[in-house]
C-alpha cells in the first residue's frame, strides 16, 4: 500500500496528539533517602537509616494513624498510576487504601474528594533507595485542577494493628508546600489532623523538611477543556496544510515530534 507525503505527515501528527495525551508525571515528592546516620554499626562505621510514617491502624488510641502530604495539580487530570514506597513492618496489612482530600492552602484536611483501595498489601522488591520498596498501583481517579492532600494507610483484620511505613525524605517536593511539620491524625474526624513535629536527627538530609515528604508519584493524563480541545484540533489541521504546502522533509518532520522522552521512575513513627 503506498501512502503519499499527505497521508505520512498526518499519521506523525496524529501520534504526536496521542503522545500528548498520553500518561505523564504528574506530581512526585521524589524517592526516599536516608534520613540521620546513629550508633556506630558494624565495624565501628555509623550507620545510615531510614525514616517512615506508621500509616493504618496503631492501636486502639490511633485507629487512624495518618499522614496527609500536600500535592497540586495544575490542570484538571485524570490520575492513572500511584506509586510509592513503604513497607509492612508486622506482616498484619491485608490491603492498602488510600484518601485524596481537598487542601486549603496549607491547613489542616477535612474533606475526602476520592478514596479507595489500592489492592491487597505485597512485598516489594528493589535493590536500592530508588526502587526498594516501591510499589506501583493502577487506579482511575478524575480530580480537578486544584490543591490536595494525599494518605496511604494499611488496613487489617478488625481491632487488629496493622500499618504500612511510608518512607520518607522525598527532596522532590514543592518548596512552596513543604513546613516545619506534617499533618497527622491519631483519629478521624475527631481530633482530626493537627501538627508532628520529627524530633530526631535528619543529619543525612540536605534539607531537613525532606523528613516530612513521605515518597510518592501520580501519573495520570491532562483532562483538556472543550475549549482548549478544540484548539488543539485546529492547530492539528493548520500543522497538516503547512506541511502539505512545504516540501520538508522526514527528517524534518521528526523535529516536530522528537520521539523519547525521560522517564521517572527503619524507624517508623
Amino acid at each position: 500500500m503506498h501512502i503519499g507525503r499527505q497521508g505520512f505527515v498526518a499519521a506523525i501528527l496524529l501520534l504526536c496528539s496521542t503522545q500528548a495525551f498520553g500518561d505523564s508525571l504528574l506530581w512526585t515528592t521524589g524517592a526516599p533517602n536516608f534520613v540521620y546516620q546513629d550508633g556506630c554499626g558494624c565495624f565501628g562505621r555509623p550507620t545510615p537509616s531510614r525514616f517512615g510514617y506508621i500509616s493504618g491502624r496503631l492501636d486502639s488510641a490511633s485507629p487512624q494513624r495518618w499522614a496527609a502530604v500536600p500535592f497540586r495539580l495544575d490542570e484538571p487530570s485524570r490520575i492513572n498510576e500511584l506509586d510509592a514506597y513503604y513497607t509492612d513492618p508486622n506482616g498484619t496489612v491485608k490491603e492498602v487504601d488510600y484518601i485524596i482530600w481537598k487542601r486549603d492552602d496549607l491547613l489542616a484536611p477535612t474533606t475526602m474528594v476520592a478514596s479507595g483501595s489500592l489492592g491487597p498489601y505485597a512485598a516489594a522488591g528493589g535493590s536500592d533507595l530508588a526502587t526498594q520498596d516501591l510499589h506501583k498501583h493502577t487506579v482511575d481517579v478524575s480530580l480537578a485542577r486544584g490543591d490536595y492532600y494525599l494518605t496511604m494507610y494499611g488496613s487489617g483484620l478488625p481491632g487488629q494493628t496493622a500499618y504500612i511505613g511510608w518512607w520518607a525524605g522525598g527532596s522532590l517536593q514543592d518548596p512552596l508546600l513543604e513546613q516545619n511539620f506534617v499533618w497527622r491524625s491519631a483519629k478521624f474526624p475527631s481530633p482530626g489532623f493537627q501538627h508532628y513535629t520529627y524530633t530526631g536527627s535528619a543529619n543525612l538530609l540536605a534539607d531537613p523538611k525532606d523528613v516530612y515528604n513521605p515518597a510518592f508519584a501520580l501519573y495520570g493524563e491532562p483532562v483538556p477543556e472543550p475549549a482548549g480541545f478544540g484548539l488543539f484540533t485546529l492547530g492539528l489541521v493548520i500543522m497538516v496544510a503547512v506541511a502539505t504546502a512545504v516540501d520538508n522533509t522526514i527528517n524534518s518532520i521528526s523535529e516536530i515530534c522528537p520521539s523519547g522522552a525521560p522517564i521517572f521512575t527503619a524507624l517508623f513513627r
